[in-house]
């Protein structure tokens, strides 16, 4: 069974500009070279969800913001290693 929800078109711009603001791009230094990634903000006080293989081998990085804000550095919470590493 197919089924469709219909979303206003104001609405549907409405929410693509708010999680617009959210995103960032994350940019950083492997031993092989330049990696470049994307995340969102999650929380007031800076903290960005990625996929982990974005930062797996960063030696460093840095984040720049929806805003065009550039953080020259961050740092990465614990979490568990990719399967298979």
């Amino acid at each position: 069974m197919s089924s469709s929800i219909a979303i206003p078109r104001d609405i549907g711009i409405a929410v693509v500009d708010r999680a617009a603001k959210s995103v960032v791009l994350l940019k950083g230094v492997t031993t092989t070279g330049t990696v470049l990634g994307s995340g969102f903000v999650l929380s007031p006080d800076g903290k960005i969800a990625t996929n982990l293989h974005v930062i797996w081998e960063m030696i460093s990085g840095g984040v720049q913001l929806a805003s065009g804000e550039i953080f020259d550095a961050f740092t990465v919470l614990p979490a568990a290693p990719p399967r298979g590493t």
